[in-house]
């Protein structure tokens, strides 16, 4: 399984688009006032899980009504809106979050992603900055600016930003997959088919596998699991 459950953050990863993302799950809080809105976050999240969109954005908007200093909520919303093809609203919600909230590192992985989406690579690139200062040690945050490298064709710099976010997070296959990509698109065989066996070993049946088989001749050599 791809999916790498923290405390506050579930990380996942959504075959579809093949992107990074966030989501905030919310632990167990001190304050009894907010509980209500915490636990629908809760109920929220899960049914993005199962794909239903269209009730999870209904419910975030209009917990963000009623307690607009919760910053999961921002977070989650704003990929719903990216998941149903609003990245306008959900590129002006994530600022609006990082505003209010300039320490919560989700808000900055995710701004990313979508300002990436809206073809806004100096927005993209400002908050990387922004946000490489309040996640140093994130490794979702290293990976997604990997990705940024590996798009341009910086594929040396994104192999190394792949590694470092795997010394931070060693057992993610989904990280593997992408050192696999990069390496192999960089010419670096050895080092690609080394770093898919693991992705396939932690998680065989993953579609992103079959998709770097296809691609790449030399990774019909490796045996399926």
């Amino acid at each position: 399984c791809l999916d790498k459950l923290f405390f506050v953050i579930l990380f996942f990863f959504s075959s579809r688009r093949r992107h990074t993302r966030y989501i905030s799950v919310t632990g167990v809080q001190t304050c009894a006032l907010p509980i209500l809105a915490l636990y629908y976050n809760n109920v929220a999240v899960d049914n993005i899980m199962k794909g239903k969109l269209k009730y999870a954005e209904k419910l975030l908007r209009f917990l963000i009504a009623q307690k607009p200093n919760i910053k999961e909520l921002y977070n989650n919303l704003a990929i719903v809106m990216m998941r149903r093809g609003q990245g306008k609203q959900a590129l002006q919600l994530l600022e609006r979050g990082i505003q209010r909230f300039p320490s919560y590192e989700p808000l900055y992985t995710n701004v990313i992603l979508a300002a990436r989406n809206m073809a806004e690579p100096e927005l993209a690139k400002k908050y990387a900055a922004i946000g490489s200062k309040v996640a140093k040690q994130d490794p979702f945050f290293i990976f997604n600016r990997g990705v940024d490298e590996f798009s341009r064709g910086a594929l040396n710099a994104a192999i190394k930003n792949f590694r470092r976010a795997l010394r931070r997070s060693p057992r993610n296959p989904f990280l593997y997959a992408w050192l696999a990509r990069a390496c192999l698109a960089a010419g670096r065989n050895t080092e690609g088919i080394d770093a898919f066996k693991r992705a396939q070993k932690l998680a065989p049946r993953n579609a992103m596998l079959d998709e770097l088989r296809a691609k790449y001749p030399v990774l019909k050599t490796v045996p399926r699991i």
